[in-house]
């Protein structure tokens, strides 16, 4: 059991194919060139969604749910596949565009 298993012991309770489809944000993970290029493309999707017109507040409390909630599948998602830092993991992409974004 690694240090992060008591912070994200939900994620025990979803299927696997679940788990992998939102850590591949479904067939983006699953692009043979580039996965994590097209993963921060949905990232821009998101922060365009979700973001764009969210309060310093409110901005600072999505970015700390989506980043938790992209830790938790990410770790359960390298554990049912049994792979260190897969490439087809694309979700964890999706965050690394918000600091780019938000310090432009």
């Amino acid at each position: 059991m690694s240090s992060i298993d008591r912070y994200v012991f939900w994620t025990r309770a979803l299927s696997t194919p679940l788990v992998v489809n939102l850590a591949t944000i479904g067939p983006v993970g699953r692009i043979k060139k580039a996965p994590g290029t097209w993963g921060s493309v949905v990232g821009l999707a998101f922060y365009a969604v979700f973001f764009h017109h969210a309060t310093p507040i409110g901005f600072i409390f999505l970015a700390a749910l989506s980043a938790y909630l992209s830790v938790a599948i990410c770790d359960a998602a390298e554990k049912r596949l049994q792979m260190r830092d897969p490439g087809m993991i694309a979700v964890s992409y999706t965050h690394l565009t918000l600091p780019t974004i938000y310090s432009v």
